[in-house]
């Protein structure tokens, strides 16, 4: 039965509102459902893996703090059962979480115990228990790995899981051999329990947490942890529950959940997060009502609505039907009524449109279609059309040329058959993986074969037909252009090979070639380039810039010509310095061009000539013009020189000369100055003309000493020329006074006459530096300056002889060669007591005393006729008897022919400089303040007792003593008081020696005594003991009674030694000896302790090369917050890893190193390796953590001791305020004020301050307050005892007391034990460093003992 248009539109509309709202419906459902099981889901898993990420890590933590442990345990190759606890009991107390921990021997009985402190009482009853039974104990001694246990109740009646871990137990522990032990550690399950409770209130959840039984160990209701209540019957827990995420829904008391469970990877175990089913879906059962209502509402609606419009729809629908027949029809111009309704309206005029459309389409494709076949069938290119397979349907009429048959032929065929056979299969596959991949045009060129033969290389861009079917796009065949490259790319070939060619002859050419881009980076260089700069490789070049390898001079000189050379396109005969690989400088000559390549680049080429030796030869050339020319004006000015003295005064002739060498030499100012015979002092001759008329104006002393002249006088001492071309900057140079010269450069050279320097010559400010030719041609003029002057001095001389003769105060004979007295001056006749008439004609034998035998005076002429002068002391005799000493000195006077032609004679009285020799002697061998033997008397007499022993076949003995402290004497009531009482002790000293024995002062307090011809070695320490008793016996000095003692050291002839100085060093080492044994003793000298002096002197050797071999290092103390746990800082402690001694400890070579001065090196490396490891340590982690570093006395005492500790810091990069310098009170005490200036200043740069061993030394509270010190270090003396001495106890009290007040930190060092622990952290002192946490150990074990220490 047929219904209206507007009842089926009434109903269509009605079913179709029903239909969308009945499936908004279904998908609500289908949406909502799912997400919200899925939501609840991932609510739970989220939960879920919360809870055990955190139980992991709890459990994480546990297992590694235990691991850190066994590591520290097995590391120690001896321990002790007190150390071992320590450690166990360290760990048990820092993790609150910790029920116990034991160590179980090999036997699997309990060896030690590790406690908290609240239960340590119940240790005894836990020793010797047997773990043979628990498996997880015997599994991880056997597999060598951590084995978890299940949970169990253990002896304190909580719930808990064991983690038992292989450690190798030491010596000490084991009862017999070290064998292999386990390290088991129980973990309190309660904080699991506290945790879910929470996260149950919190997230309103059920949280479980069981283990791998499926027993509950976590759980809101710690009762039912307890109970070991087991719940693996629950669907999330079966099933691999504990391996992977699992949701479902269970019942458990009475309740419907739903619940997820997650693994706990670490023991196995599982977390399940579960939800009241109930509540996780109350709020889809709300929604689903709303929605339900809504839905019946809205049908109701659209039922009313659909009737209403249908009505009118049918109306206007039928007038729009007409119009589509008559388009139909082929009228499109037939008109529609109007319909009043938009939509129709618009639906007539886009079919009005569309029918336009239609038309100039269809005229749109005839003319397209004639375009195209005309390109198609006018290319040159093969145009082919493919199904799938690759069979032709379609190709142009160039078939013929490529494929070798008519268009027509080809249709059909396969087109890989016309693909060369070589080529087909790559061709085939390459085509059919593209087509299955669907991607964009394949391109690719092939070699295709014609039919008859001919082979053409075809560039083939095919891309995909696509035709829709169905309203998909599928692939209906290939479209393929193929171009002819065959001549083309063989002419790229050609190319190619051309290029090669040409390139490999540039690259053999024998003149050097490069080639720049327009920044100067080097693009190309042949084989003679590299030659040239000495044999670079070509990748060691190519793309750097061509300035690394110039000279610094030439740098300007590229800056300058390059960007011309690029203007210009060329550049002829530019000169650079180039710099080798073996840094030597070649000077090359360049031309060049610059082109362009195809994309418009500019790049240089360029042809380099090494011309170094030409240059060379043209210096050489040029310096022997110069030299012949300067030797030419030299011997005219030497020979004008030699003219000019005869006319000129000598104050004349010194300026004349100074102008000839100004002149030579190009200087502009010029000076001359004598020298006095002491060297010491200097005599001004002469300035220069020109320097007196343009540059000198300053009035000056003519004589003054060397040390108030400039550097210029240096000569003096040096005694060679000193040369200055900077003579501004050059160092020790002094400030010149007004009006005085400017120097600019200055050359000085010395006249060197009788082996002391007698003239000085300068010249100075030429406008370039000097050469070595100036400085020849100055020293030749002053040479010929000094000789002409002793030539006019000598001249002067004769002419004064005549009334020295006369005039002098010795005595002069003047004999014939016959010895007959010629003539004698007055001073004789004064001398001898006789007249001239009595002494002429006579031989001077007249004044022979007799006291000088035959052979004496034999001797004595033959020196003078071999050498012609012979100078002596004799005995001469006066007129009237006396006998008298004079110094004699005869002289031979020769002729020409070298005949003796007379003898002249000076008699010098030498009465009274007898006398004073023999003062001077006793002064020479004795001490000039306690006049005992001095060393060289010393040494003598030791000689003399080693022969009469060596004779005798007896012994003697050296004693070396030295004062104990007597050096505080001096510095405290000064010099004079410590003069009087080594006067007075060498009294005592000579008193109670024998007179055989000597007592000698070798200088300051240190004596030295030699006992010969022993019969008995007791009879020395017999001696030993007087000394020391009459040394130590009160000084009586200025009304103070002062007290020193002796330290004494013994060696014996020849046990100890067969001459002096092995006898005074073994007794010196003794000595030394002496004093370690505490001072006021004597001590023999044993083999043992030169032993320990060699050791010392090899130590001190290697310690200079360990400085440059690197072999010191850095171990590092932890220092801990005994509150906490925490590691607030280290001690860097340094070590010589020696490569043969093997690790050496500081205290065998840092009193060698302060001895030396090493100290400082070494302290800077010290200092530098801790700020550079602070630095690692706080990228690593471990931000606030400081570092403290000793500092030596010496280092303390440089001046600009801070400004290095800034850079160190700065270098390094760490806080300033993360260092902390260790300093003791000895040495801020020995200058307060310069140690108050210089902490300042390294707390002003943010370092902080510490005294070390603090008490130990002397110090002044006064001082302490206003040092910017932050911490006091208590020293390990007083710690050592603390829990036996209430001395000790006392100490460390008012220590703390005292840095409390004064608002510093306190440390103690030294702590070992737990007594000592408890005692200091009971009386304030909460920083510890010591044994008891862990010895100083390497920087790459720091992790060992950084545990993360959490409070209980």
């Amino acid at each position: 039965m047929s219904r209206s248009l507007r009842f089926w539109l009434s109903l269509g509309l009605s079913s179709l509102v029903a239909l969308a709202i009945l499936t908004l419906i279904a998908v609500l459902l289908g949406v909502l459902l799912p997400r919200l099981n899925a939501g609840v889901e991932a609510q739970n898993r989220a939960l879920g893996t919360t809870t055990a990420t955190q139980i992991d890590a709890f459990l994480a933590e546990f297992s590694s703090n235990l691991a850190l442990l066994a590591d520290d345990v097995g590391s120690q190759p001896r321990m002790d059962t007190a150390e071992l606890r320590v450690m166990l009991d360290t760990l048990a107390q820092a993790d609150g979480a910790i029920e116990s921990i034991y160590v179980v021997d090999g036997a699997d009985r309990v060896l030690e115990v590790g406690l908290p402190k609240a239960r340590r009482a119940l240790r005894d009853n836990q020793l010797g228990v047997d773990f043979s039974g628990r498996r997880f104990v015997h599994a991880a001694r056997v597999q060598q790995r951590p084995v978890w246990s299940d949970t169990y109740l253990s002896s304190s009646g909580h719930i808990v899981v064991a983690l038992a871990m292989p450690l190798t137990i030491s010596m000490e522990l084991a009862t017999a051999a070290p064998r292999e032990g386990v390290v088991v550690g129980e973990l309190n399950l309660q904080e699991i329990s506290r945790f879910a409770e929470l996260l149950a209130s919190a997230a309103d959840v059920l949280p479980v947490i069981v283990d791998r039984r499926g027993n509950v160990v976590g759980h809101p209701d710690a009762e039912r942890a307890l109970r070991q209540e087991n719940l693996s019957h629950l669907p999330p827990l079966s099933g691999g529950g504990a391996a992977s995420l699992q949701t479902a829904r269970f019942r458990l008391d009475g309740i419907d959940y739903i619940g997820s469970s997650t693994p706990i990877h670490e023991a196995g175990w599982t977390a399940l997060i579960a939800q009241p089913t109930e509540q996780a879906f109350a709020t889809f059962r709300s929604t689903l009502w709303s929605l339900a209502f809504g839905s019946l509402l809205a049908l109701l609606l659209a039922v009313i609505a659909a009737v209403l419009a249908s009505r009118r729809m049918t109306m206007r629908l039928g007038q729009f039907a007409r119009h589509l027949e008559a388009v139909a029809d082929g009228n499109y111009h037939a008109q529609i009524p109007p319909s009043g309704t938009d939509e129709i309206e618009k639906l007539a005029q886009s079919m009005r449109r569309m029918a336009q459309a239609v038309l100039e389409r269809e005229a749109l494709l005839r003319e397209s279609e004639a375009k195209y076949r005309g390109v198609v069938e006018n290319t040159r290119d093969l145009i082919i059309r493919v199904d799938r397979e690759g069979r032709l349907y379609f190709v142009n009429y160039m078939a013929e040329t490529y494929l070798g048959l008519p268009a027509a032929d080809c249709l059909g065929l396969s087109a890989f058959d016309f693909v060369h056979p070589d080529d087909r299969e790559r061709t085939r596959q390459a085509f059919f993986t593209w087509r299955e991949t669907d991607g964009p045009a394949l391109q690719f060129e092939v070699r295709q074969t014609a039919r008859h033969g001919a082979v053409h290389l075809l560039q083939w861009n095919i891309v995909a037909d696509h035709a829709d079917t169905h309203g998909n796009a599928a692939i209906a065949g290939f479209s393929g252009i193929g171009r002819d490259v065959t001549a083309e790319r063989a002419a790229a070939e050609q190319l190619a090979a051309s290029e090669e060619y040409y390139r490999e002859l540039f690259r053999q050419a024998p003149l050097p070639y490069q080639s720049l881009d327009m920044d100067v980076a080097i693009l190309d260089v042949n084989e003679a380039w590299l030659t040239l700069l000495g044999g670079y490789a070509r990748d060691e070049v190519l793309g750097r810039p061509i300035t690394d390898f110039l000279e610094d001079r030439s740098l300007p000189v590229l800056a300058e010509n390059f960007p011309k050379f690029v203007a210009a396109d060329h550049s002829e005969g530019s000169l650079f310095d180039l710099r080798r690989k073996d840094g030597e400088m070649r000077t090359v000559l360049i031309n060049g061009r610059i082109t362009h390549d195809r994309q418009g680049l500019a790049r240089s080429h360029c042809i380099l000539t090494d011309i170094t030796e030409r240059q060379r030869a043209e210096e050489r050339q040029r310096r022997a013009d110069e030299l012949l020319a300067l030797q030419a004006a030299r011997a005219t000015a030497l020979h004008e020189m030699l003219r000019a003295a005869e006319r000129m005064s000598e104050a004349e002739f010194m300026p004349y000369c100074l102008e000839v060498v100004e002149r030579l030499t190009g200087s502009a100012i010029s000076f001359v100055h004598f020298v006095a015979d002491d060297q010491e002092t200097i005599e001004f001759a002469a300035w220069s003309r020109r320097t007196l008329d343009e540059y000198c104006t300053a009035a000056f002393d003519k004589h003054y000493p060397i040390s108030q002249a400039g550097i210029w006088a240096d000569v003096v001492h040096r005694r060679e020329p000193m040369v200055c071309n900077d003579y501004g900057s050059a160092e020790g140079r002094r400030g010149l006074p007004q009006g005085h010269s400017p120097l600019l450069r200055l050359v000085c050279v010395p006249v060197i006459a009788n082996g002391k320097v007698r003239l000085i010559t300068g010249i100075g400010n030429k406008t370039e530096p000097y050469t070595p030719l100036e400085i020849e041609t100055l020293q030749l003029i002053s040479q010929e300056i000094w000789r002409i002057g002793e030539e006019r001095r000598a001249e002067a001389a004769q002419r004064l002889a005549a009334t020295v003769f006369s005039a002098s105060a010795e005595g002069i004979c003047i004999t014939d060669a016959e010895e007959r007295i010629l003539s004698v001056n007055p001073a004789l006749l004064a001398l001898s007591g006789y007249t001239e008439h009595e002494l002429i004609g006579q031989s001077w034998k007249i004044f022979s005393s007799g006291r000088h035998d035959t052979d004496f005076y034999q001797a004595m002429w033959e020196c003078i006729l071999e050498v012609g002068v012979w100078r002596g002391e004799v005995w001469s005799l006066r007129k009237n008897g006396e006998i008298f000493p004079v110094w004699l000195t005869i002289t031979a006077v020769r002729n020409a022919g070298g005949e003796v032609t007379h003898y002249t004679g000076t008699f010098l009285d030498i009465s009274e400089r007898k006398q004073w020799e023999q003062d001077i002697h006793f002064l020479a061998h004795h001490d000039a303040l306690t006049k005992l033997p001095n060393r060289t008397l010393l040494d003598d007499r030791i000689r003399q007792a080693i022969a009469k022993s060596k004779r005798n076949h007896d012994h003697m003995a050296v004693l070396f003593l030295d004062l104990d402290h007597f050096k505080l004497i001096n510095d405290t009531l000064g010099h004079d008081i410590g003069d009087r009482l080594l006067e007075q002790l060498a009294q005592r000293l000579t008193e109670v020696l024998r007179q055989t024995e000597t007592v000698a002062r070798l200088g300051g307090d240190e004596f030295v005594i030699v006992i010969p011809e022993l019969a008995a070695i007791r009879r020395v320490a017999v001696v030993a003991r007087k000394v020391l008793e009459v040394v130590a016996a009160p000084y009586l000095l200025e009304g103070r009674s002062l007290h020193v003692t002796p330290s004494i050291g013994i060696s014996v002839y020849p046990e100890d030694g067969d001459d002096a100085a092995t006898l005074l060093r073994n007794a010196d080492t003794a000595m030394y000896h002496a004093k370690e044994r505490g001072r006021n003793n004597f001590q023999f000298f044993t083999q043992a302790m030169n032993q320990s002096v060699q050791e010392r002197v090899t130590i001190e050797n290697d310690l200079r090369l360990a400085i440059e071999r690197g072999e010191f290092l850095l171990h590092y103390q932890p220092q801990v917050d005994c509150r906490s746990g925490k590691v607030i800082g280290m001690e860097a402690l340094i070590r010589w890893q020696h490569p043969q001694r093997g690790l050496i400890a500081p205290d065998r070579f840092i009193a060698i190193a302060e001895e030396t001065g090493l100290i400082v090196p070494i302290g800077e490396w010290v200092l530098g390796e801790a700020c550079r490891q602070a630095r690692r340590w706080q990228l690593g982690g471990h931000p606030g953590l400081r570092i403290s570093v000793n500092l030596s006395a010496r280092q303390f005492q440089q001046r600009d001791l801070s400004a290095r500790i800034s850079a160190m810091i700065h270098a390094s990069g760490i806080d300033p305020a993360s260092l902390e310098l260790e300093l003791t009170e000895s040495m801020l005490m020995i200058d307060p004020e310069q140690a108050t200036a210089v902490l300042h200043q390294l707390a002003a740069a943010g370092v902080k301050m510490a005294i070390d061993d603090f008490g130990t030394g002397y110090s002044s509270l006064a001082y302490l307050k206003r040092f910017p010190v932050t911490r006091l270090k208590i020293d390990r003396s007083f710690v050592r005892d603390l829990a036996n001495d209430s001395n000790d106890a006392a100490i460390v009290d008012a220590v703390v007391a005292m840095a409390t007040s004064l608002k510093m930190e306190v440390i103690a060092e030294g702590v070992e034990t737990i007594a000592q622990l408890d005692y200091l952290e009971a009386h304030g002192c909460h920083a510890i460093q010591g044994y008891y946490y862990s010895p100083p150990a390497a920087a790459e074990s720091f992790v060992r003992f950084h545990y993360n220490r959490r409070a209980g």
